[in-house]
């Protein structure tokens, strides 16, 4: 394994390996070496992803943004001093990154920080497939450790849909709200309703119809991995893929069902199973 501090890798492994973290059941199956590259690579994913989540200030958003630019930027060759960039210098993941890439990926997310929120799921569906076709694209070729030029990009998509759908309680730029603004209005649901437990029906149709989009990702994925493997065979980056977008569609489903679902303390019996037998094919 490349040289590596342990405290730059727990520290991406306690980003990463959460109840929520579809890679808490997934990376367990993977080589000590494949493992690590991928905590690191998903880490500095959640690390970028979560600042829509957590940043209602345009202005800090943006700063926050740019910040990750100056670190990922190839020809930078700077000693960054936090530990998800040391871990992915370390570990040799920045191998697989082009400035194109980094600048299409920071652009994709800062269309969901602050500013007007999302205003339709077709535009959703845009902005989801955006991010997802990078993240899918950099997770295989780090753990094939080939660049690749196969499109993912539902694949990605379907992982993403499981993460947003998770958080679907959650505020996104400032006032606004993650859930596109066509659906609020159909169902009649706002950020203030939305915790109101009498508000089921509105709550459940909102979800139904991002889950259905979820869905239609997971299916399409279905198609674009069985493509890849047939020009790949043996790829541990399209199993692993294929794994993560099997264990997103059965919690898409679980939260369509019942949108207030609690994630589990712990990964459950199904989607380590689910890991496994990805692992083994």
């Amino acid at each position: 394994m490349s040289q590596i501090a342990d405290s730059d890798l727990r520290y991406c492994q306690e980003l990463v390996c959460t109840p929520a973290g579809i890679l808490t059941s997934t990376h367990r199956f993977l080589s000590p070496d494949q493992r690590a590259k991928l905590l690191a690579l998903h880490a500095l994913f959640g690390a970028i992803r979560s600042i829509p989540f957590t940043v209602s200030d345009p202005g800090i958003s943006n700063t926050k943004l740019a910040w990750w630019h100056h670190e990922l930027e190839p020809t930078a060759q700077i000693v960054s001093q936090h530990p998800v960039v040391r871990a992915c210098q370390g570990l040799g993941v920045f191998v697989y990154f082009t400035p194109s890439l980094i600048q299409r990926y920071l652009a994709a997310w800062a269309r969901f920080a602050p500013g007007e929120p999302i205003q339709s799921l077709s535009l959703m569906r845009e902005m989801v497939l955006n991010v997802g076709a990078i993240e899918a694209a950099l997770e295989v070729d780090v753990l094939t450790e080939e660049s690749k030029s196969a499109s993912l990009q539902n694949a990605g998509a379907a992982v993403s849909m499981a993460f947003f759908i998770d958080k679907f309680d959650s505020k996104l730029s400032g006032e606004s709200w993650w859930l596109p603004l066509e659906l609020q209005a159909r169902y009649g649901v706002t950020y203030s309703s939305f915790k109101n437990p009498h508000h089921r029906h509105g709550l459940r149709s909102a979800i139904t119809a991002v889950g259905k989009l979820g869905l239609e990702f997971c299916s399409q994925a279905s198609l674009e991995l069985n493509s890849f493997r047939l020009d790949n065979k043996g790829s541990k980056g399209a199993r692993h893929l294929e794994a993560c977008v099997k264990i997103a569609e059965r919690r898409i489903r679980k939260r369509m069902a019942n949108p207030r679902t609690r994630v589990s303390r712990k990964p459950s019996f199904a989607e380590v199973f689910i890991a496994w037998r990805g692992a083994l094919r």
